[in-house]
């Protein structure tokens, strides 16, 4: 006889599923898929639990439909969240590749600037050696003007001694001589006779000359005598005074040839000089611009630089938003692959009235709610949907190795949530020196920083998940911790304070000649704090006119002989050079030179650290 409605093969191996997991995380993803209509959503949030609890031998081609959508949904999902993380990776990519370029502008205008200030060095040793060769042929030329003045002078002297022996010759010699005149002339003229034989140095003709007041006398044979003598003697002064100026004449023209050369070195030595002037200012100017060029080169990598932790956020956050949603689709295959189609012990048949044999219905089961497929019409299914069955005993066998595998995988996560729960509670606040020090323990941070703690806060509230492990107490307690900890470490890294003073500043001295005058500072970083971080130290001098003057402002940047960027820790010193500081004129006319350091950062400047520079003079 056949069969009551209730004895279907379905009912004689119902489908059922271990409920140790839960699908509301699958149910939250179908609901934010706001890429499908809402009547859709529904329908699948309603199907999706009855078809997990089909097994896989007994499901209905809408069962699979729906698994099917449900798995398409979350590929979809996986691929765009997958394209975020690579648009982020590549984002972040080119800012490296760009930077990098960046960089190689940055080392090949600082090493343009380090030539011109070594070909500026170069030749401002150079003017200074022009300088002096121009002041030596300034006062040569000086010297040479001295002496012909002096010259002249002496010219004149000879010149008037020759014109003055000539009239002499001619006023008082002649006449006496030719015995032209008598009386008190002739009195007068030997007297100037006498005086100008004794101004010449022939005082032992003065006596014989006073005969020649009486004109007899010189007619006798000593008064010709005499008379002989004196005119020899004057003969040879006149040649003498002949033999001077001719002198004069010879050391006239060397004194106007040395002249000449002199101002032929000055104009030669001042057109030089204000040459290589010129040479050197086109440098500086060259040299600006290669500055110029470089301070832009290090504001675009500065802006790059900042570019680059956002995109590190970014691309974390795309990253753990990857690996937590690939949970689902993990919890998806792992819902699939609890259920089956445990077999059930066969039932004895009961036998009805009149003798007729009736199978009893399984107690306690459920009845399968039936969806209704969009291919069906008025409740009838199309041909080819019929559900064919498996063997009992390798469904009931699989199923045991799943649940096997399922329990082990729990176990695991029991026991590192276990382990965690016992970290956090060990860690007793009183033990550390602050609230900070605490909840980055708690948290376990590889580093202190904002994203470090963002994510060790999430890695760890995913160990202790109430959907992953039993929620428990202590499993609550440690929650509650993570959040505390979570909310201090914010709170301490936003706070933020002005640094504090360079320490042991200090100074040597390299060179003390006056133009060239140079000074190496050296100071050592202020305790360096985490609420108080140096990003820049500032050298200033203090001008006696116009007060503190900044010359530099020392950051971290590129060093091509070193082949990478300097820390904060290494900029600890500067050299004060005269010849860079050559405008501040009033600095290096005192006697000692007042020196301040700073340092600064985002929030502000430290207190000066002032040191006393003796500048040599």
């Amino acid at each position: 006889m056949a069969q009551k409605r209730g004895s279907i093969e379905v009912s004689k191996f119902p489908a059922k599923k271990a409920k140790s997991i839960s699908e509301e995380p699958l149910l939250d993803f179908i609901n934010s898929c706001g890429d499908i209509p809402k009547s859709c959503r529904e329908m699948l949030q309603a199907g999706l639990p009855h078809c997990l609890e089909v097994a896989e031998s007994e499901r209905h081609r809408f069962h699979f439909a729906v698994l099917d959508h449900v798995a398409s949904l979350l590929a979809t999902a996986e691929e765009k969240k997958r394209g975020a993380v690579n648009a982020v990776d590549k984002e972040l990519s080119e800012i490296q590749v760009e930077k990098g370029k960046v960089a190689a502008d940055v080392t090949a205008a600082k090493g343009e600037v380090t030539n011109k200030q070594s070909e500026l060095h170069a030749r401002g040793k150079k003017l200074i050696e022009l300088r002096k060769a121009c002041d030596g042929a300034a006062h040569a030329l000086s010297a040479a003007l001295e002496r012909q003045k002096v010259f002249n002078a002496r010219k004149v002297g000879v010149f008037t001694d020759e014109d003055n022996f000539r009239k002499f010759m001619a006023d008082v010699w002649q006449p006496l001589k030719e015995d032209g005149v008598t009386g008190a002339r002739r009195h007068r003229l030997v007297g100037e006779l006498s005086a100008k034989l004794s101004e010449l140095g022939a005082r032992h003709l003065c006596d014989s000359m006073e005969s020649l007041r009486t004109p007899e006398w010189c007619k006798g044979t000593f008064g010709k005598a005499a008379v002989e003598s004196a005119d020899v003697h004057f003969k040879k002064h006149a040649a003498k005074l002949s033999q001077v100026v001719l002198g004069l004449d010879e050391e006239e023209a060397s004194l106007k040839a040395s002249i000449a050369a002199a101002e032929l070195a000055l104009t030669e030595g001042r057109a030089t000089l204000e040459a290589n002037t010129k040479e050197r200012e086109e440098m500086q100017v060259d040299k600006t611009s290669f500055e110029k060029t470089a301070a832009e080169a290090v504001k675009v990598q500065q802006g790059l630089q900042v570019r680059i932790p956002p995109a590190l956020r970014r691309l974390t956050k795309a990253r753990e938003d990857l690996e937590m949603f690939l949970e689902l689709p993990a919890l998806f295959s792992r819902l699939k692959d609890l259920t089956t189609a445990a077999p059930e012990e066969p039932t004895t048949p009961n036998k009805g009235k009149g003798g007729e044999q009736e199978t009893e219905q399984p107690r306690n089961v459920p009845t399968p709610v039936r969806l209704r497929h969009p291919c069906e019409k008025d409740g009838v299914a199309r041909a080819g949907s019929s559900i064919g069955s498996a063997p009992a005993g390798r469904l009931a066998r699989e199923q045991a190795a799943r649940e096997v595998n399922a329990a082990q995988v729990s176990l695991a996560r029991e026991q590192q949530a276990a382990s965690e729960v016992k970290r956090i509670d060990s860690l007793r606040r009183e033990a550390f020196n602050s609230d900070g020090d605490w909840g980055f323990s708690v948290l376990n941070v590889s580093s202190r920083d904002i994203a470090a703690v963002q994510r060790s806060y999430r890695v760890l509230m995913a160990k202790l998940h109430p959907d992953r492990v039993q929620y428990t107490t202590t499993v609550a307690r440690a929650l509650d911790k993570l959040k505390e900890a979570k909310g201090m470490c914010e709170r301490c890294l936003s706070k933020k304070f002005v640094p504090g003073v360079p320490r042991k500043l200090s100074c040597t001295t390299l060179c003390t000649e006056p133009g060239s005058r140079s000074y190496q500072l050296q100071w050592e970083a202020p305790r360096d704090t985490m609420s108080a971080p140096v990003h820049r130290f500032i050298v200033a001098v203090l001008d006696p006119v116009h007060g503190p003057l900044k010359v530099a402002i020392l950051e971290p940047d590129f060093n091509q002989e070193l082949g990478r960027f300097v820390t904060m820790q290494e900029l600890g010193s500067y050299i004060l050079a005269e010849e860079e500081l050559r405008k501040v004129k009033n600095l290096w006319r005192q006697s000692a030179a007042t020196v301040q350091v700073a340092a600064a950062n985002d929030v502000g400047q430290s207190d000066w650290a002032v040191l006393q520079v003796s500048l040599g003079r």
